[in-house]
């Protein structure tokens, strides 16, 4: 009787262990932290791209940081989007923000094959209208304007970034708003952005600002949506008179490296748009176009943009 007792108990004992395993493993799995793509080895050809899809657990909110070991071979956008730009290898990783957790994937760029670069002049303008830009363009289906947010201005305004988000009645703009704006069947998001109020004596940018325009930006572009971001009610110092224009254009251009700085491994997914409504505020032709020397001027500052976006 006392054995039959003692092998009961032993039977209870195990099942109990087993219970408390089979609970550990559970709870383990729920907690596992990490990050995983899709791929871990890819090919693409020079010109063209594909998208790395991650997978995140263990965190309901998180940031991923992207990067190559070559971006003359391969560059990375936000969303994951690699581009190849000359035959090679690279190696492109994704990261948790804040964390150690990270992906790889290898990826081999191969040059495009000369029967398809091999074209008559006549076929190639074709190509040249029809191809890239033309998708690009055609990918661009409807877009919702994210305005009277980062574009706030005005000298009553003080405090960190969300304090000028707010300052004109619109609230903080999250992720799961655009994700919203999205669902609704818009796939691309103008961001008005005002930065005068945002540079100091040395035309520095804010790095709480840039970094805020940044996160609002990632919003869009995290969720495979083109953004459209730009100088926005710079009337105060972005001036179109010849007096003006040196120390304008000076800070103009410092503006417009420091974002091209920022977002240089951006793909076509993130347009620039140099200024918003350029004009002499309270002028006689302030909405007829300005004047001649004025629209001289605008045609230099526009020059000053493509320069500096191009280097």
């Amino acid at each position: 009787m006392i054995m039959k007792l003692k092998r009961i108990f032993a039977l209870l004992i195990a099942a109990v262990m087993m219970i408390s395993l089979a609970a550990v493993n559970v709870s383990a799995a729920k907690t596992t932290k990490g990050v995983t793509l899709n791929k871990t080895s890819a090919g693409v050809t020079v010109g063209k791209y594909i998208t790395l899809k991650p997978t995140v657990t263990g965190y309901k909110k998180y940031t991923l940081v992207w990067s190559t070991s070559d971006k003359s071979v391969a560059t990375v956008a936000a969303g994951g989007k690699v581009t190849g730009k000359k035959a090679g290898t690279a190696t492109i990783t994704v990261k948790i923000k804040g964390t150690s957790y990270k992906a790889s994937c290898k990826v081999t760029v191969k040059k495009a094959s000369s029967a398809s670069t091999t074209t008559t002049s006549a076929t190639a303008k074709t190509t040249a209208s029809s191809g890239n830009a033309m998708e690009f363009v055609q990918n661009i289906k409807i877009g919702w304007n994210l305005g009277n947010t980062l574009d706030s201005t005005g000298s009553w305004i003080s405090g960190g970034p969300t304090n000028y988000e707010t300052a004109w009645g619109n609230v903080v703009t999250t992720e799961d708003m655009i994700k919203t704006v999205k669902n609704a069947g818009f796939n691309a998001v103008r961001i008005p952005t005002t930065w005068g109020d945002h540079v100091d004596s040395n035309n520095k940018i804010d790095e709480a600002w840039m970094k805020r325009v940044k996160e609002v930006v990632d919003y869009a572009i995290d969720n495979d949506m083109y953004v459209i971001l730009n100088l926005h009610h710079e009337n105060a110092w972005l001036k179109l008179t010849d007096k003006e224009k040196t120390a304008a254009q000076k800070k103009f251009k410092a503006v417009w490296e420091q974002i091209c700085k920022t977002f240089k491994n951006y793909d076509e997914h993130l347009i620039f748009e140099a200024m918003n409504e350029p004009r002499t505020e309270g002028s006689a032709q302030e909405w007829n176009g300005g004047t001649a020397a004025e629209r001289e001027i605008v045609n230099e500052y526009n020059q000053i943009f493509v320069d500096t976006v191009r280097a």
